[in-house]
């Protein structure tokens, strides 16, 4: 873990950016810090947090937790509060000899040659905030058995999957697909200790065409995202790991 503390001046900041952790060297995979927090210390008193972290090493939960024990131990409160971070990263190593079970489509080759980038006077940035009231209305034009049990990560992204698709303006029969990271920490069978800060999720795909999701109604899209969900189990997440060591070790 590397540190640096930085004392704020007089002036004013002249970027939000002077607050965000970012040097030379920290922003890669290989060859660079674990994790990097930077502390810029105000002279209102008050003190600005920042840190980055190697993806390799933990996930945003696992980073939820290691940061909840630190600032445990800052407080001066009773060893083991929470759970202490386990390292238990053999729980999750491939198997001998790796065998998945599973089609994992999120994998496939790309196509050869891929297509062609749209041009870039046709691309347009925005930034759209989802207030309560928008998941609210989301939610309330989905069908009836779902009122109530659709969480909001499959109807925002049920939605988006759907009006991404249709900006697209893609051909009726050219695939539409969604991937999503879904966590295996509660899946009992893999035996993933409380306090696991390490990587827990694995991609899950859902496979359509472009006319039949846009034909579809918002609640059978939300259907779909359900499915992706639900398809990972213990079983399947080994299947990914599996396949994972082979496609990096052609094994």
């Amino acid at each position: 873990m590397t540190s640096r503390r930085r004392r704020s001046s007089r002036r004013r900041l002249h970027s939000p950016d002077q607050l965000l952790c970012d040097v030379d060297r920290s922003s890669g995979v290989l060859n660079c810090p674990l994790l990097f927090i930077q502390v810029t210390r105000l002279l209102c008193g008050g003190f600005v947090l920042a840190l980055r972290i190697n993806h390799n090493i933990s996930d945003g939960i696992g980073l939820g937790h290691f940061l909840s024990a630190v600032a445990e131990l800052a407080r001066g409160l009773p060893a083991r509060t929470t759970a202490p971070p386990p390292w238990s990263r053999e729980l999750l190593e491939a198997r001998v000899p790796p065998r998945p079970a599973f089609p994992h489509r999120v994998y496939d080759a790309a196509p050869i040659p891929p297509p062609p980038p749209p041009p870039l006077g046709d691309m347009v940035v925005r930034t759209f905030t989802f207030a309560r009231r928008d998941v609210a209305a989301i939610k309330a034009s989905l069908l009836t058995h779902l009122h109530g049990t659709a969480t909001t990560f499959e109807a925002l992204t049920a939605a988006l999957w759907c009006a991404r698709t249709a900006a697209r303006d893609l051909s009726p029969r050219e695939e539409a697909r969604l991937v999503c990271i879904v966590g295996f920490r509660g899946i009992r069978e893999l035996g993933i200790p409380a306090g696991f800060y390490g990587n827990a999720g694995v991609p899950s795909a859902v496979l359509t065409t472009a006319g039949e999701l846009q034909a579809s109604s918002l609640g059978d899209t939300v259907e779909m995202v359900r499915e992706a969900k639900a398809a990972v189990t213990a079983e399947y997440v080994r299947s990914t790991i599996d396949l994972l060591v082979k496609l990096l070790f052609h094994c």
